[in-house]
């Protein structure tokens, strides 16, 4: 996820630095660094909504692998339960044999 948040960063910085570089012989100063300020806020604004959206995939993974985790629980006390039965059951069979 870092990788991609590298990503986003980097071309938010190329394309500020090509508007800037096109913006300077037709801009003011003041109008450029408005023009910066908010290509920096959109790409901050961006940069936080990746966050949360891996916050987010974060938290149902999590939630996912308890919920795995409970599932192979029940999974391994039925399966003892089902072998403790076919014990039983072979003890009850071989004591009818023994009769």
């Amino acid at each position: 996820m870092t990788h991609r948040f590298a990503s986003v960063a980097k071309v938010a910085a190329v394309g500020t630095a090509v508007g800037l570089l096109s913006a300077c012989s037709t801009m003011s100063e003041e109008q450029v660094g408005t023009i910066v300020d908010r290509e920096m806020q959109d790409a901050n604004a961006e940069m936080e909504e990746t966050r949360n959206m891996a916050q987010e995939a974060m938290t149902t993974a999590e939630n996912a692998e308890a919920t795995a985790n409970e599932a192979q629980s029940t999974a391994d006390e039925a399966l003892s339960k089902t072998e403790d039965n076919e014990e039983k059951i072979d003890r009850m069979f071989e004591r009818t044999m023994q009769k």
